[in-house]
């Protein structure tokens, strides 16, 4: 770490969408999108989160940014396993899923709502 830079201003460079250079070039093939590296990231970040006890708000705040729809629902499960396993669930964390689950539809036939006016 550089002098006078906080590890909140590091883990806001990872914010960027930067990819690491040194990757070696047959890791990722010619077919490889955008998306692949984001469902990557998203998959290695949610390992991270699965692992620690208390997860980081940087490393969800990533999550939340890049995940892919359809990964909404494995998001939400890993979230509501760290609210059950504390006997006092962090606030913000429960906000956090909450506002997620906005993502979501009300229920299975919201779509056929909207398609119906």
């Amino acid at each position: 770490m550089a002098r006078g830079t906080t590890a909140v201003e590091v883990d806001t460079d990872m914010a960027r969408d930067e990819v690491d250079t040194d990757v070696a070039r047959d890791e990722i093939d010619d077919d490889t999108t955008r998306d692949d590296i984001r469902e990557w990231l998203v998959e290695l970040l949610l390992d991270k989160v699965r692992e620690s006890r208390y997860p980081s708000h940087t490393q969800l705040d990533l999550i939340e940014r890049w995940i892919p729809r359809r990964m909404i629902p494995e998001y939400l499960e890993v979230l509501r396993e760290k609210v059950e396993q504390d006997r006092y669930p962090s606030i913000p964390l429960l906000r956090r899923i909450r506002r997620v689950a906005e993502r979501l539809p009300r229920d299975h036939h919201d779509h056929d709502h909207e398609n119906a006016g």
